[in-house]
C-alpha cells in the first residue's frame, strides 16, 4: 500500500498491551511490523493516516476496512480500535483510519464543514485505494453522514474501468463493500438531547473552550493528565485508555478546540432531515448500529428509520456501549463489529451463491 513518510508507531502497541489487547495478538502485529502512522497530502489538506496491514504479497487480493471518525476526528483516538478490529477480522483485512482535515495534528486546517470533509474522504479513497481491493467502510457518529453523502460518487468510481482524469483522481478501480454506521448522527442533530445541550456553547460561547485550552496548554503534562481523568470520568469503573489520555493532552490547543467546535456547529446546522432516499438507494450496502442510550441519536431514531426504510439493517446495542466508545470501550466495540461483519458478509455470500 502507498504509505509515504512512515513513522514507527510501536508505542501504540505498548498501550494496546496495557489496555486489554491480547499479548499474543499484539506480539503478532509487532513482529510483522505492520503498524504505521503517516501524514499525507490529499488535495491541499494534510491528513493523518493510521494503518494496520496484513502480510499479503498480492495487493490486488486485499480487503481494506477504512474508519471514518466522528468529531474530534483525531486518528490517535482510534488506534486501539483499529488494532482490536484487525485481530477480530483474523488479520485478513487491512484496517485504516484517517483524520478530518481540521484535525490533522501537525497541520490542522481551520473552518471546515461536513461538505468539505465528504470531498476530502472521497478524494483520499480515489487516490490511495489500490486496484482490485475490496473497500469496507466504517463510520462513527458524523463519519456516518460523510459516508452516506459519499456513496453515490464512490459507487460510480468503483464501477468504472477507466481512471478519472487528473493526478489527484488517478486511482484505479476498487470494489465497494458494506458500510457499517456506528452511532450514526445522520439526522436532526440540533433536536437531540445532546444537540440542545451544546448548541448555546457552539452558537454564542464558542470562544470559551479555546480560551480555556490556551490557559491549559501552559500547564505541565502531569497536571493535564489529571484534568483529562477528571473531565472524562463517567463512573463506569473502566480504566481510561492511555492513548486517549495522550491524545487529549497533546491536542489541548486553542486551534484544535476551535476546529472541533466549528465542525460541530456546522454539523448541527446542516445535518437536519434524514436522507431516506439515499438510504433506500444504498440499503443493501448499509448496516446501522444504534446505542441503547445515546443522546446524539436516540433509540426512536432507529425505530423511525426502520419504518421509513423497510428492510434496512439496524442493530440495537445490547452491551451498553456508549457513543464515545473510543474512550474506554474500543475492544468491546471491535468485538461487536467483528461479529456483525462476519454475520452480514456470510449472509451475503449465501445469497450470492443461491
Amino acid at each position: 500500500f502507498p504509505l509515504p513518510r512512515f513513522t514507527d508507531f510501536k508505542q501504540i502497541l505498548k498501550c494496546g498491551q496495557e489496555q486489554q489487547l491480547s499479548m499474543a495478538g499484539a506480539a503478532a502485529v509487532a513482529g510483522e511490523e505492520l503498524v504505521k502512522f503517516s501524514q499525507v497530502i490529499v488535495g491541499s489538506w494534510p491528513t493523518d493516516w493510521f494503518s494496520v496491514t496484513p502480510p499479503h504479497g498480492d495487493d490486488t487480493q486485499k480487503t481494506i476496512t477504512l474508519i471514518i471518525p466522528g468529531n474530534p476526528g483525531i486518528v490517535r483516538y482510534y488506534t486501539q480500535f483499529c488494532l482490536d478490529l484487525y485481530l477480530e477480522l483474523h488479520q485478513q483485512s487491512a484496517v485504516w483510519a484517517i483524520s478530518h482535515t481540521c484535525h490533522s495534528e501537525n497541520d490542522a486546517i481551520p473552518n471546515t464543514t461536513v461538505e468539505r470533509e465528504v470531498e476530502h474522504k472521497v478524494m483520499f479513497i480515489k487516490k490511495f485505494v489500490p486496484r482490485g481491493c475490496k473497500l469496507r467502510l466504517v463510520g462513527h457518529s458524523i463519519g456516518c453522514q460523510m459516508i452516506l453523502k459519499s456513496l453515490d460518487e464512490l459507487i460510480e468510481h468503483s464501477n468504472t474501468s477507466d481512471p478519472p482524469n487528473g493526478p489527484e483522481l488517478a486511482a484505479p478501480q476498487f470494489t465497494l463493500g458494506q458500510s457499517y454506521m456506528l452511532f450514526p448522527t445522520i439526522e436532526r442533530m440540533k433536536e437531540t438531547p445532546q444537540g440542545r445541550y451544546v448548541w448555546p456553547v457552539l452558537a454564542y460561547f464558542w470562544w470559551i473552550p479555546p480560551f480555556i485550552g490556551s490557559c491549559l496548554s501552559i500547564l505541565p503534562v502531569s497536571v493535564k493528565e489529571k484534568l483529562v481523568h477528571m473531565c472524562l470520568y463517567d463512573g463506569s469503573g473502566l480504566r481510561l485508555r492511555q492513548h486517549v489520555i495522550d491524545s487529549a493532552v497533546s491536542n489541548v490547543r486553542p486551534d484544535m478546540m476551535r476546529n472541533m467546535l466549528d465542525l460541530a456547529h456546522n454539523e448541527l446546522l446542516t445535518v437536519t432531515e434524514l436522507d431516506a432516499a439515499a438510504i433506500t438507494r444504498h440499503k443493501s450496502r448499509l448496516v446501522f448500529y444504534y446505542g441503547s442510550q445515546d443522546s446524539w441519536c436516540p433509540v426512536e431514531f432507529r425505530e423511525q428509520l426502520i419504518q421509513r426504510v423497510p428492510g434496512v439493517v439496524a442493530y440495537l446495542c445490547q452491551k451498553g456501549i456508549n457513543h464515545a466508545f473510543v474512550v474506554r470501550m474500543s475492544t468491546l466495540m471491535a468485538s461487536e463489529l467483528g461479529n456483525i461483519i462476519r454475520e452480514v458478509e456470510e449472509l451475503e455470500m449465501v445469497q450470492d451463491s443461491g
